[in-house]
């Protein structure tokens, strides 16, 4: 028979906890997608000038490769109006910061989750 949880939440209680755990998620999603932005893929390439004030981050260098692998020759990419590049920009690096932060997103997840499960249901979670 399984066994008798001792405490249960509220309502409240339950969704206070699920707020600061998303939170956490989107804390950590938001700190990898600055990050993925602003830090420069190669460190010693830092040496801004005034002449030269630009430097290549990690989103650019994702998003050079995949205009480089997947258009064809002599194919070139149109904006439809002037704002499109920077949102391109910013999609990318919010997709790569989910990315890196999956396991805080998955441990989050995890932790909010695992008060709910019997034992028997643990067991078939950590073989994840």
């Amino acid at each position: 028979m399984a066994k008798v949880r001792e405490k249960t939440g509220t309502f409240w209680e339950h969704t206070v906890e699920l707020i600061a755990r998303l939170r956490v998620m989107i804390y950590a999603i938001a700190i990898s997608s600055t990050a993925v932005m602003i830090v420069p893929i190669d460190l010693e390439s830092i040496r801004l000038s005034f002449t030269s004030p630009m430097y290549q981050t990690v989103a650019t260098y994702v998003i050079n490769r995949m205009r480089t692998d997947f258009l064809p020759e002599g194919v070139e990419l149109l904006p439809l109006d002037w704002f499109a590049p920077f949102t391109i920009y910013i999609y990318v690096s919010i997709f790569l910061g989910v990315i890196i932060s999956s396991p805080i997103i998955v441990y989050e997840a995890h932790k909010f989750v695992n008060p709910a499960l019997y034992e028997h249901e643990r067991r078939y979670v950590f073989l994840f």
